[in-house]
């Protein structure tokens, strides 16, 4: 698959899980009661959202060769390296 992902933890290879810290619950309520803490959860909790092996749980994932995520990698390294 294209967005296969290589876990360098555990060595399996699938599609990554996409985690976020925080709790639906509590920003429902915060959006709820006041709007400016909800905003700022809301705006905490996309800020923490990171892909993780849905195996072992760890972030230490490389793209797979040939996949779109070594693709775009390779092009901003060429592209920040001057």
């Amino acid at each position: 698959m294209v967005n296969d992902m290589h876990c360098t933890a555990c060595g399996r290879t699938g599609h990554p899980e996409e985690i976020v810290k925080g709790s639906i619950r509590t920003q429902i309520i915060l959006w709820i009661m006041l709007i400016i803490p909800g905003l700022f959860y809301s705006m905490w909790r996309q800020g923490t959202r990171k892909k993780v092996c849905p195996h072992c749980g760890s972030e230490a994932l490389e793209p797979l060769p040939g996949s779109n995520e070594e693709r775009f990698q390779r092009e901003f390294d060429k592209q920040h390296s001057h």
